[in-house]
C-alpha cells in the first residue's frame, strides 16, 4: 500500500535524533518514521545525511540540473527530472523494529448501495460542504457497502486500479445511458461507527439533460474479465430530480 501511494519524486528532509542509544528518524512529531509508509509519501529513500544543508553542495549540482532540465538546457539529458530510480525493493524489518505486520486486506467486490445528489441532506455535512461538481457532465455520489475498519482510504486503491469503470443506466421505455464510475476520485468520511465511502458516477451533460426527471434508472456494469468487480444492491437506483 505504501508503494501504491507513491508517485514520482518528492524531496523531503527529516531529522535524526539520538534516543535509546541509537539514531532514530524523527519526521515532524513521528518518532521512528518508517521508510515505507502508506500514509506519508509512500516510500522515502534516504539518499543523503548531513549536519547542515550547506555541507552538501546540492545547489551547485542537483539543484542546477533541475533548473537546466526545466529550461530544456540539460546536457547530458536525463530520462526525467527525478534524481533517483528504485531498482530493487526488499521487504525487511530493521533489527530494532517492533511493529505489527498484519495482512493487508483489499476489496475484490464493492456493492453500490445508494446514489445521491452532491447536496443531498442525507449526506454528511462535511461531504456536502465540498460542493462537488462535474466537468462536462453531472456527478452523482454513489455509496458503497464494504469497509474494513482497520484500514483507511488505501483499502480501495487496488480495487480502483483494476476494476471496470464504464456502466450503463437503464429504465423501461428510455434510451440507455452510458456513464462512468470515476476511479481516481473518491471520498471517505468516518465518524465513530458511521462510515461513508463515496464514488463519483459521471453522466455526460447531453445524456443527463435527456434523462426524464423522476424516472428510476437501474445500473449494470459493462461485462469485463476483471477480478475486481462492482456489485449492484437490490434497491440501487439513479433518479434525476424535478
Amino acid at each position: 500500500q505504501g508503494l501504491s501511494n507513491g508517485v514520482g519524486w518528492a524531496s523531503h528532509t527529516y531529522n535524526e535524533v539520538y534516543v535509546g542509544n541509537r539514531w532514530v528518524k524523527l519526521n515532524y512529531n513521528s518518532l521512528g518514521q518508517n521508510i515505507l509508509d502508506p500514509f506519508y509519501f509512500g516510500m522515502m529513500i534516504q539518499v543523503n545525511t548531513m549536519k547542515d544543508w550547506a555541507e552538501t553542495g546540492l545547489t551547485d549540482t542537483w539543484g542546477q540540473r533541475i533548473v537546466d532540465a526545466a529550461n530544456n538546457q540539460l546536457n547530458p539529458q536525463m530520462s526525467s527530472m527525478n534524481q533517483y530510480m528504485s531498482l530493487e525493493i526488499k521487504d525487511q524489518f530493521g533489527m530494532h523494529a517492533d511493529i505489527e505486520n498484519p495482512d493487508v486486506r483489499t476489496h475484490e467486490k464493492l456493492t453500490l448501495e445508494t446514489a445521491y445528489y452532491p447536496d443531498d441532506e442525507r449526506l454528511p455535512q462535511t461531504i456536502r460542504d465540498m460542493n462537488i461538481s462535474g466537468s462536462a457532465g453531472f456527478n452523482f455520489l454513489v455509496r458503497t457497502k464494504e469497509h474494513y475498519s482497520e484500514s483507511g482510504d488505501e483499502q480501495y486503491r487496488e480495487f480502483l486500479n483494476e476494476t471496470a469503470f464504464r456502466v450503463t443506466l437503464s429504465a423501461p421505455g428510455q434510451q440507455d445511458i452510458a456513464a462512468e464510475i470515476q476511479k481516481q476520485t473518491f471520498y471517505t468520511y468516518l465518524n465513530g461507527q458511521e462510515h461513508w465511502a463515496l464514488f463519483l458516477l459521471w453522466i455526460p451533460n447531453a445524456d443527463f439533460a435527456a434523462m426524464p426527471a423522476g424516472v428510476d434508472y437501474s445500473l449494470s456494469v459493462n461485462p469485463s474479465s476483471f477480478k475486481y468487480t462492482w456489485r449492484v444492491g437490490g434497491d440501487f437506483k439513479v433518479t434525476k430530480r424535478d
